[in-house]
């Protein structure tokens, strides 16, 4: 409970200082026994009036939960636990072979998340791409590591039909320019970038 403290005294700092609005997001990792990333889902639910607005799973792909039934219907009660408590549910899946788009499909059939960690092999497979198109699920992308991978699956549009979130890396603004510039020309529009 400390290190939660601190961390919201520092955003509350921010928040003051900076006019910013921000929130917390807590982290489950894959590489926790279940127990411990309990304790993170329940810690997440009793300071969301403080300002965490979700929880996360992310870690190393090669503890693929969503692959193993046992696991999936076990943390298949702790996603429900966070959504009906008002937050976020975002899972990392499906950035690498070790989960692949298996594991991005069972992930949003079984655990329903809001958001999708990068899910870059979802454009390998029509289903995960029909999956979150159907349940308007977010796709969270790095425009520089990502944008190879989901140009390769572009529609008439020029994008593969999903939400996507972007996100960069560093805060100069050489680099806010840069992406601002990548966005226009991978979107090929200004409006809601």
């Amino acid at each position: 409970d400390h290190i939660i403290h601190a961390a919201i005294r520092g955003m509350d700092r921010a928040v003051l200082e900076y006019g910013v609005t921000a929130g917390l997001l807590f982290c489950m990792a894959r590489e926790f026994p279940l127990e411990l990333n309990e304790i993170i889902v329940d810690k997440a639910i009793k300071y969301r009036s403080r300002g965490v607005v979700g929880d996360d799973i992310a870690g190393p792909e090669r503890f693929s939960l969503e692959l193993r039934p046992n696991e999936v219907h076990a943390y298949g009660r702790l996603f429900p636990k966070a959504r009906d408590a008002g937050l976020g549910v975002t899972v990392h899946t499906g950035e690498t072979k070790d989960t692949g788009s298996e594991g991005l499909i069972s992930v949003l059939k079984n655990w329903k998340p809001h958001r999708i960690g990068h899910g870059i092999w979802g454009v390998k497979s029509e289903e995960a791409l029909q999956l979150l198109r159907e349940k308007k699920v977010v796709m969270e992308q790095l425009l520089l590591k990502n944008r190879p991978i989901l140009n390769s699956r572009e529609t008439a549009d020029g994008s593969c039909g999903c939400n996507a979130s972007l996100r960069t890396v560093g805060t100069s603004d050489t680099q806010f320019g840069y992406f601002y510039r990548l966005c226009v020309q991978l979107f090929q529009t200004k409006n809601n970038i």
